[in-house]
């Protein structure tokens, strides 16, 4: 049969793909109740499996951005984005001349 420590794993890995799944669709949606599930899933899944490396790195990484950083489409030329504003809007292509 499994023993604890299987289903311990298995239950870190259960919680790290819910907060994986939420921290999508933060990426899409930009709901803020989305980011904070995620990082409530990964904090249940290092609860259950303190050594889950994707569970670690992801929680690590999510916790040191800043807020532009966690926008969709920061850096990307897109407009809505905090790091760019309204400048991203008025960027031109370079000339064919």
């Amino acid at each position: 049969m499994y023993s604890n420590a299987d289903d311990n794993e298995i239950l870190g890995l259960v919680y790290y793909s819910l907060g994986r799944l939420q921290w999508e669709l933060f990426l899409t949606r930009l709901e803020p109740e989305n980011y904070f599930q995620a990082v409530s899933y990964l904090r249940q899944s290092l609860q259950a499996d303190p050594d889950a490396e994707l569970s670690k790195r992801l929680f690590d990484y999510m916790l040191s951005l800043t807020e532009a950083e966690s926008t969709p489409g920061a850096g990307k030329g897109d407009p809505t984005t905090l790091t760019e504003g309204e400048a991203g809007a008025v960027s031109t292509p370079d000339p064919l001349f």
